[in-house]
């Protein structure tokens, strides 16, 4: 409860929603119109437009006065955008003593590396995301990280199996999804 977040890169608001049902006030901003309105939208048949504010705008370039935020958060955005500029914006629209979170792909996982490299978009195994996209580096998190005092990383979840399973095998192999698990 009082609390106000940034949630960048909301996509579909699935965080943005979680988070105001807590009790925050959150602004969401995305680039892409689409997901803001499906943000907008959730935000609505969730009784949450009161404490939703959905727009769209670039996350290196924020539209909020310094020191508007308590915490900010972001999933799977970081390795889409400039770090620097980035890390900037972010640092800048946090109150004094206000977090930051973000969870992202990491590249310095060599399973998630070698099944990117070598399965995705072979064997009838899809490719997700786009052509230009890479996920996050260690040089790109150090660069986003020179803007704050303290930082930290951490791994508390291992993805890897349940989206090998999810793209492989659609999860209609019952052992295979029991072994991911």
């Amino acid at each position: 409860r009082d609390t106000k977040i940034l949630d960048i890169g909301c996509g579909l608001g699935l965080w943005t929603c979680h988070l105001a049902k807590l009790g925050a006030e959150v602004w969401a901003i995305d680039i892409s119109p689409q997901s803001v309105a499906v943000t907008r939208r959730r935000a609505q048949l969730n009784g949450l437009a009161d404490r939703v504010h959905a727009g769209v705008m670039s996350a290196t370039n924020l539209a909020f006065p310094d020191a508007s935020f308590n915490l900010v958060h972001g999933q799977d955005i970081m390795h889409h955008v400039e770090a620097d500029a980035f890390g900037k914006e972010v640092a800048r629209v946090l109150v004094d003593d206000g977090t930051a979170v973000f969870s992202e792909n990491s590249a310095n996982n060599p399973v998630l590396m070698l099944a990117r490299n070598q399965l995705c978009g072979r064997f009838g195994i899809s490719k997700w995301g786009s052509d230009d996209e890479y996920p996050l580096t260690r040089a790109k998190r150090r660069q986003f990280a020179t803007h704050f005092q303290n930082n930290r990383q951490a791994y508390p979840e291992f993805w890897f199996l349940f989206l090998f399973d999810a793209k492989l095998f659609h999860y209609k192999k019952p052992l295979v999804t029991k072994m991911c698990r």
